[in-house]
């Protein structure tokens, strides 16, 4: 059998022609794969909306061992029965700006703020949770003044509207 110069060549870029092929198709899985696999960053995490959350699983705590709301959040700091447990740590009774989180309850509702990092109640960065979102929205409404000829003002206006869509959505 004789081969010859283009017999040679033809093997050659076959062979480099199935080599190419190859090598795309595998750069092609690669970026697929990193795609597919990819870890997306989570969001940051909100530490007061954190901190929030234990204090208001403390005040729900609260009541379902002693079947009332605490008079007050330092309350649920003391210790509570015969083996003198405390429902929450002293320093998680303050927000991340070294304030203390607001209180108040009315019957079967309560609220929990945060003036947020200006430190003051009834101003846009505040952060109000509470058992109920309607009890949350007519709770601001009754402390926060208007601040325009309408009779709301932005926080009231952004509550009713979250509750709004929340609601729309349920």
């Amino acid at each position: 059998m004789k081969v010859t110069c283009k017999l040679v060549a033809k093997r050659i870029l076959r062979f480099l022609g199935i080599m190419l092929c190859i090598v795309c198709a595998i750069v092609i899985i690669l970026l697929l794969l990193n795609r597919l696999l990819r870890v997306e960053h989570p969001h940051p995490v909100d530490p007061n909306r954190i901190n929030m959350e234990h204090v208001r699983f403390a005040v729900e705590g609260y009541r379902s061992i002693l079947g009332r709301f605490p008079d007050s959040l330092e309350e649920i700091a003391k210790p509570m029965g015969k083996n003198g447990r405390v429902l929450l740590e002293k320093e998680c009774l303050l927000d991340v700006w070294g304030e203390p989180f607001g209180y108040e309850y009315e019957g079967d509702e309560y609220v929990i703020w945060s003036s947020g990092p200006d430190k003051k109640l009834g101003t846009a960065d505040d952060i109000v949770k509470g058992s109920r979102d309607s009890y949350v929205a007519s709770w601001k409404a009754k402390r926060f003044p208007p601040v325009d000829n309408q009779g709301t003002n932005a926080v009231q206006e952004a509550t009713l509207e979250a509750i709004g869509e929340k609601e729309g959505t349920r």
